[in-house]
């Protein structure tokens, strides 16, 4: 399925329409805070060609990750991350790739690869993914602006007290 040009377009809708209705709800977490999501769309990235260009790479996961962005109403958290995953792809698969080389019509799935790389391939390109998904989301907007007007006060509050304090204690007399 995956192996053609159509059968990507199709993987893409089944996997957006999948992470939208399903997943989207589905979160581990106690006290109101969420520690734990379930992202299946990263899986399109993870099945694209072994061979195939990385600037494709990066453009398709930018436009999944847009597209879930626009589900979840979260300002580039998903494309950023996705982006990320989609750049390091290809160093990932330099560090695993099998003694024997690849094939050219090699895709990275479990038809034409074996379970223990197909394990080590998304469990280390998941791991990127959220590693960057989580430090986008946590610089959101909100905590963006806080940080900053803490550090402008916190910078002006400081500045202020030591020129009071070289002026009362380290003037020229």
């Amino acid at each position: 399925m995956v192996r053609t040009k159509l059968g990507r377009i199709v993987l893409f809708l089944f996997l957006l329409l999948l992470q939208a209705l399903v997943f989207r709800r589905m979160s581990l977490g106690w006290d109101g805070v969420v520690y734990a999501q379930v992202f299946i769309y990263p899986l399109f990235i993870l099945s694209l060609p072994i061979r195939m260009r990385t600037e494709g790479v990066l453009l398709l996961g930018f436009l999944m990750g847009i597209c879930i962005d626009f589900i979840y109403m979260s300002p580039g958290v998903h494309a950023g991350a996705l982006t990320a995953m989609a750049f390091f792809r290809r160093y990932v698969l330099n560090f695993i790739e099998p003694r024997m080389g690849y094939q050219i019509s090699d895709m990275p799935i479990l038809a034409d690869q074996d379970l223990g790389w197909v394990a080590i391939y998304y469990a280390v390109c998941l791991g990127i993914h959220s590693f960057w998904f989580h430090l986008f989301d946590l610089f959101s907007f909100q905590i963006f602006f806080s940080f900053w007007a803490k550090t402008i006060f916190t910078t002006g509050f400081s500045w202020f007290c030591l020129l009071i304090v070289q002026f009362l204690f380290f003037h020229r007399s």
